[in-house]
């Protein structure tokens, strides 16, 4: 089985030491890249879905959280990507993460 936890495997004081990571619940270590993918595909047969890469819901992550109009620094920040990068990869989910900010916007002050 697997859980997310705080590494400590990254090391050093840096914001690496504090990020999440996938980790074996009964050791605490970090999961290899491989039993990741295992699991994710061991989960996806189940349910009946497609399997995709580890890497794969790192672009579903950013994909969903601009969409949702999470601020890009925030996004940018949390991926450890530069905002140029996003903005570069995602234009898309960008424009999409907008027009639903102005219509959360229209609906709160009435906008014609």
């Amino acid at each position: 089985m697997l859980a997310v936890g705080r590494s400590k495997w990254f090391g050093g004081d840096g914001p690496e030491k504090d990020r999440l990571v996938f980790v074996d619940d009964l050791t605490g270590q970090p999961l290899s890249r491989e039993r990741l993918e295992g699991f994710i595909k061991r989960v996806a047969k189940a349910a009946g879905i497609r399997s995709i890469r580890v890497h794969g819901t790192n672009h579903t992550c950013i994909t969903h959280a601009l969409r949702n109009g999470v601020a890009i620094d925030q996004v940018s920040e949390q991926v450890g990507t530069s905002v140029n990068v996003l903005i570069k990869h995602y234009r898309h989910a960008l424009l999409e993460g907008k027009k639903r900010a102005l219509q959360k916007f229209e609906l709160m002050y009435g906008g014609a």
